[in-house]
């Protein structure tokens, strides 16, 4: 196993745990170069990853692999819009580096 790949690996064992498989639509916000969120779509897992450096979107887009292109998509959001996707709801949304603020009144983006 490969620096790094055991992440996605401990996050499709912790998703299993909540009743979150492969097949499942994630948000990975905010995603920065986006390795998990690669890792996540080469398990199976339907991934849309946000993040506010548009200079790093535009990285991982530039890098997805063409065998998991139908279930990896990163979007540039503003900080103050994150998650900021549209394409929820979601089954599970991961904010493990910089963990997302609460407003009031947010719509919720997540099915459970």
């Amino acid at each position: 196993m490969a620096q790094g790949e055991e992440q996605p690996r401990d996050l499709e064992a912790i998703l299993a745990r909540h009743v979150v498989g492969a097949g499942a639509r994630i948000l990975d916000a905010p995603s920065g170069f986006g390795r998990r969120a690669v890792g996540l779509a080469e398990e199976g897992f339907d991934v849309t990853a946000v993040d506010e450096n548009a200079t790093g979107v535009e990285a991982a887009s530039a890098r997805i692999p063409s065998v998991i292109a139908s279930r990896l998509r990163f979007r540039h959001v503003d900080r103050e819009s994150l998650p900021g996707s549209e394409a929820g709801p979601f089954d599970a949304i991961l904010s493990l580096d910089h963990p997302l603020g609460r407003e009031a009144g947010a719509r919720p983006a997540a099915r459970h």
